[in-house]
């Protein structure tokens, strides 16, 4: 797994940020504030979420990274898993846990990964909880060192791998489960589920005791509950017979009595006739109606109503559906064109303007390349031109340099002649300035002197003035006299020169032959265009340069043609022109004026189409809806019809219904009076006949003459006298028997039976023996596992400390091995130098860091497979290293960056200046 993007949106300082990584080694730069902190906590928060609940806002990342614009904290980060597909987990972070969201999906196909946990993905992505991560993958700043926390992952990770591939065994998990189960079955404080048992056992010994207690007691209630029985019914039977004689001594009240009865039957027989009548007109085909069935007419016909009001409001659905569709279509005719091009031309047009603007700038390069050849051939031709005026020299270029020889060795005698003798030879350039002066001095004088006559006919001719005049004449005459001077003394200096040159004859005579050496050597420069001596030895010097300059250019030349050929502009000019006629012919068909304007006609028609497929669909639906309706209401009206047509018996039509109901209900309400009044007249007969049968009273009365009466009772008064003491012994007894079953009754309540709670109580027993048992197997399976655990850190253990050694050599020169790493992650290992062990702590910062960088290392080759590739995070892990433990370490890196992805956060250039050309630098 490689990490390919992160996609800030706000996190921290950070809005917007993007950040694409590469496998292999990635160095993000950034002074201090940059922000490489905030690109860890985001990386961070992404795979394992924000789980610090801490006040201080250094330890809180919620608080710490959460924007000052108040925001929420959200982002992406993409991902490539080994098999290629590549995935995104996109989070958000509010104030809690509970505002936070996220969801991880497929970059291709956007399916959510609902197989990995969101909150904490990186335990499936990683493999590793976040502690595990602190503790291998991310390399803090001044951050190496290792300590073991509670149910230490690596530690389980490493241990299974000495006796199994992969993860699926965890001595820790097993510990875990082993503890958790112990403790359901018991715990010091006695929350076990064995000790519950056992207080319920005690619990139920204590309900047992108690029921056999209560069980003795019950036992003599329940006789005196017998005997307030017996009495009971002795004293009713007995109110009974003084009840049938206060009936005998009634009678006459009886008779009277039973003739307002028959009056009432009387009345009660006539109401049932007319009861019978209106039952007649409620008869159906399964008996009488009642207010069910005239309540299920009612409720289909109120379904047939609400059917019908449906119908028309999807009728006027239809309608405008059917507008709306007509109005579209209308517009839909603009875009007929459309219709006859293909589906993929908004995407073919999209590529093909692309491949257009892809092909100008090739051609126009082709045209750059062009400007250059022209420009080249260009300054061929100047050097060609300057090589041909010089051509003609070097046929006698030898005779030339023989020339220039001899001239500089004349020059060196004459200059040996000038330092030893004893004339002064810069009076022969002032020979050729005088005689140079003299010409002028002449010139000069001449112009005067013909002046004055000039001024003189002027003035007889025009007549001027005298005083007038005079400045004219006066000035040439000055002039004449100065230059006259003049001349005089430059043929005196003149001839002293040339008493003093004349005095040796030899300097002379080298004079000459320079001279004519001279003269001949300025026919050479004048042929070559030279302006003298100095620029005649440049452009000869400059012959074979030009010479040379021409046949680099030549090649470059041929190099541009060639790179002109490979562009095969012919071929890009035919394909333009392709690309041109067809976007031209998609433009005049679509009647379009750019390409910007097509592609919002094709969205647009493309929009109206889909809009029409839609009110289609909509049609569609509204016509079945509104046939499902019309089917609804038949179904209603046939089933409205045949439950009237039960009473009717008739052909009743759909909009008499309701008319029909109406003297149904009339009729109903009509049987109910009747039978409310037979209701009272029945209540009456019955408070009259005081609950007895009209045929059994002659019955009675003869059975109260019938009676055997001990009392003798002189009045009523007296037998009601007696009554009452009956009755009030009777109700005594009652009460009494009322409280004694009460008492029984109470005892019980809430009380089981003693058979339930004896087999309770073995249940209990059962499981309690159970539990035992249980324990004594997990007591022994927690020693066991302790003791296989040990044996196998004892296997585990050289196979760390083998890799942690072969790490630490390659980036200390050999200067320790032998490392041996503890349960608690504490080190210690052999110095070379000395042959002794030393604990790591004692060494220096440098060193240390060193070797839980090894370890940290052992620990990610050991966990994960060597060709599974994993990020590893360094956060300015090498603070602490000198410039050669730096190469070193970095060495070890480039080794491993084949199947590793390695991130370094760094503020300083080292690591980049180091590994510059094999890595990819991200500056923020």
């Amino acid at each position: 797994m490689i990490i390919k993007k992160l996609n800030i949106i706000s996190f921290g300082k950070f809005k917007n940020k993007t950040i694409e990584l590469k496998d292999g080694i990635n160095i993000i730069y950034g002074k201090n504030e940059a922000g490489k902190s905030t690109i860890q906590g985001f990386i961070k928060a992404m795979f394992y979420g924000m789980n610090s609940q801490k006040k201080s806002i250094r330890e809180n990342e919620r608080k710490r990274y959460m924007p000052w614009s108040g925001e929420k904290m959200q982002g992406e980060l993409i991902y490539e898993e080994t098999d290629g597909n590549e995935y995104i987990i996109k989070r958000s972070f509010g104030n809690t846990r509970k505002e936070d969201q996220g969801e991880i999906i497929h970059c291709i196909t956007g399916e959510k990964i609902r197989a990995i946990n969101v909150i904490e993905p990186g335990k499936e992505i990683l493999g590793l909880n976040e502690e595990g991560f602190n503790k291998t993958l991310f390399i803090k700043q001044l951050g190496l060192e290792i300590k073991r926390g509670k149910g230490d992952e690596i530690l389980e990770k490493l241990t299974n791998l000495v006796e199994i591939e992969g993860e699926e065994g965890s001595y820790e998990k097993a510990i875990k489960v082993l503890e958790e189960a112990k403790r359901f079955i018991t715990t010091p404080r006695k929350t076990g589920k064995l000790d519950g048992l056992k207080l319920e056992l005690e619990e139920l010994n204590r309900e047992y005791s108690d029921s056999v207690r209560l069980s003795k007691e019950g036992i003599e209630e329940q006789l005196e509950l017998n005997k307030l029985q017996e009495k009971k019914f002795e004293l009713r039977a007995h109110i009974n017979k003084l009840e049938l004689y206060k009936k005998h001594i009634k009678r006459i009240k009886l008779h009277k009595e039973y003739k307002e009865i028959l009056e009432y039957l009387k009345k009660s027989d006539e109401l049932n006739r007319e009861k019978e009548k209106v039952e007649e007109d409620l008869l159906s085909d399964k008996g009488i109606i009642d207010k069910n069935f005239i309540d299920s007419i009612k409720e289909e016909y109120r379904g047939y109503n609400q059917l019908k009001d449906i119908y028309i409001e999807r009728e006027e659905s239809k309608n405008q559906v059917e507008e709306s569709l007509k109005t579209k279509k209308e517009e839909f005719h603009k875009y007929e064109k459309f219709n006859n091009l293909d589906e993929e031309v908004e995407r073919k047009v999209i590529s093909l303007c692309l491949e257009k603007k892809n092909i100008e700038e090739r051609i126009k390069e082709v045209q750059d390349i062009e400007k250059e050849l022209s420009t080249l051939e260009c300054n061929l031709k100047t050097l060609k031109d300057k090589y041909e005026v010089l051509e003609p020299i070097l046929g006698f270029r030898g005779r030339i340099e023989g020339i220039f020889y001899d001239y500089e060795n004349k020059l060196k005698e004459l200059k040996y002649k000038m330092d030893n003798t004893h004339i002064d030879y810069k009076l022969i350039d002032e020979k050729h300035v005088y005689e140079k002066n003299k010409r002028k001095n002449l010139i000069f004088s001449i112009c005067s002197f013909i002046t004055i006559p000039f001024i003189f006919a002027i003035k007889f001719l025009k007549a001027y003035e005298g005083y007038l005049i005079f400045p004219f004449i006066f000035v040439p005459m000055c002039l004449t006299l100065f230059f006259v001077k003049r001349e005089r003394k430059n043929s005196k200096a003149l001839s002293n020169i040339h008493k003093e040159i004349l005095k040796d004859k030899e300097v002379l005579s080298l004079n000459e032959t320079i001279a004519s050496i001279e003269k001949d050597l300025e026919q050479y420069y004048k042929a070559s265009g030279a302006k003298d001596y100095k620029d005649f030895l440049i452009k000869l010097r400059n012959l074979e340069d030009i010479k040379e300059n021409i046949d680099k250019l030549k090649v470059k030349i041929e190099e541009k043609l060639i790179q002109k050929e490979n562009y095969q502009p012919e071929v890009l000019k035919e394909n333009l022109q392709n690309i041109n006629k067809y976007l031209q012919f998609i433009l005049e068909h679509t009647e379009s004026q750019d390409i910007e304007e097509f592609l919002m006609k094709n969205k647009e028609f493309k929009l109206l189409n889909n809009q029409i497929v839609i009110l289609n669909s909509e049609l569609n639906n509204i016509l079945k809806s509104i046939d499902h309706i019309n089917e609804e209401i038949e179904i209603k009206e046939r089933n409205i019809k045949e439950k009237i047509m039960r009473v009717s018996k008739g052909n009743i039509s759909i909009e008499v219904v309701s008319e029909e109901i109406e003297r149904l209900e009339e009729k109903l309400k009509e049987k109910q009076d009747i039978e409310n009044r037979l209701k009272n007249i029945d209540s009456s007969y019955r408070l009259l006949l005081k609950d007895r049968d009209l045929e059994k009273m002659r019955e009675e009365i003869g059975d109260i003459l019938k009676e055997d009466i001990e009392e003798n009772f002189k009045d009523e008064e007296m037998l009601d006298e007696a009554l009452k003491e009956k009755n009030k012994e009777l109700l005594n007894t009652e009460k009494r028997l009322k409280d004694v079953e009460n008492s029984i009754e109470n005892k019980f309540i809430g009380k089981r039976r003693i058979t339930d709670i004896e087999e309770n109580m073995e249940s209990v027993k059962n499981e309690i023996s159970e539990l035992e048992y249980r324990l004594q197997c997990i007591n022994i399976a927690y020693e066991t596992l302790i003791e296989c655990f040990k044996e196998l850190q004892r296997d585990f253990g050289p196979l760390l400390n083998n890799k942690v050694s072969k790490i630490l050599c390659s980036i200390t020169m050999n200067n320790y091995n032998e490392v041996k790493v503890s349960e608690e992650y504490s080190i210690k290992l052999r110095d070379n130098n000395e042959n002794t062990i030393v604990d790591a702590e004692y060494l220096s910062n440098g060193t240390l860091d060193q070797i839980y960088f090894a370890l940290r290392m052992a620990f990610v080759d050991l966990i994960f497979n060597q060709n599974e590739s994993v990020p590893i995070f360094l956060d300015e892990a090498f603070m602490q290293y000198d410039d050669d433990r730096l190469m070193k370490v970095l060495d070890y890196i480039q080794s491993i960056e084949s199947n590793r992805q390695i991130i370094i956060f760094t503020c300083q250039r080292r690591e980049i200046d180091i590994i510059k050309q094999d890595s990819n630098i991200i500056y923020i």
